[in-house]
């Protein structure tokens, strides 16, 4: 009995001293691969030098039993640039961006939004309003279009939008929401002007038109302004907000 005792310490032992994994370092960027003294198995960790065309490199384990691969898994990874902190392949979104146009096929429609600054956060939008994770944060009808741009320089885009709003006698007016602060601006002159957002040459803008109550001016009024946030306030940079005379002049 007690001679298979000492056997079977002995058997535990040896198994434990062959299946020992033995670190080995490789230099094709760092990989480190842990492999048992019998070779019964091994296990690397993948750090791997990708081509010169390419860069960065790739990162992950990979498992064999008996020289056989059993698992892999690898992830590529662009190194940072010293300068920026960048991915060196990496570009920056642009400052304005798109995200919606109204269609009046998809009235009755809703459309999910994704905005990675904000992320774990579902945006939706109807042509009457637009939600965050449920959370009503823009009305209109309709909401005529959606864009993303930092207004007050603070690295976060605002929620920018143009839509309609009244009952008989309606008017065009820009909102914009900085859901980062979660705080609302608006820019309406009701009976006066209508404005209404587009690009142009990169920078989200503002066009200014007489409100119909006013069409007795002609033209006069009309204007386009870049769109900003200035001392807590949504400002068309560049445009005239003075009420027109009731009159023409001579």
């Amino acid at each position: 009995m007690k001679k298979k005792r000492i056997i079977m310490i002995a058997a535990i032992i040896l198994a434990l001293i062959l299946l020992f994994p033995i670190p080995i370092r490789y230099g094709d960027g760092g990989s480190i691969e842990y492999r048992s003294i019998a070779h019964i198995y091994s296990i690397t960790k993948l750090h791997q030098l990708r081509p010169a065309t390419e860069g960065g490199y790739d990162n992950g384990i990979e498992i064999r039993v008996f020289g056989i691969t059993v698992f892999r898994h690898t992830k590529s990874a662009t190194p940072l640039s010293i300068e920026t902190g960048k991915k060196e392949n990496e570009t920056e979104p642009p400052r304005v961006r798109e995200l919606i146009t109204f269609n009046e096929d998809t009235w009755d429609g809703t459309t999910t939004l994704t905005i990675p600054e904000f992320a774990g956060v579902t945006f939706e939008y109807t042509s009457e309003k637009l939600t965050a994770n449920g959370e009503d944060l823009i009305w209109g009808m309709p909401i005529f279009n959606v864009y993303l741009a930092d207004l007050n320089g603070d690295g976060m885009p605002e929620i920018c939008t143009t839509a309609s709003y009244g009952s008989g006698i309606c008017n065009n007016a820009v909102t914009a929401y900085d859901y980062h602060n979660k705080q609302a601006y608006y820019l309406s002159d009701r009976m006066i002007y209508d404005y209404m957002l587009s690009i142009e040459n990169g920078e989200l803008v503002v066009k200014q038109t007489l409100s119909y109550m006013q069409q007795a001016d002609g033209d006069r009024g009309i204007g386009t302004g870049k769109l900003a946030i200035i001392d807590d306030e949504l400002v068309a940079v560049g445009i005239d907000r003075m009420k027109p005379t009731e009159t023409m002049p001579e």
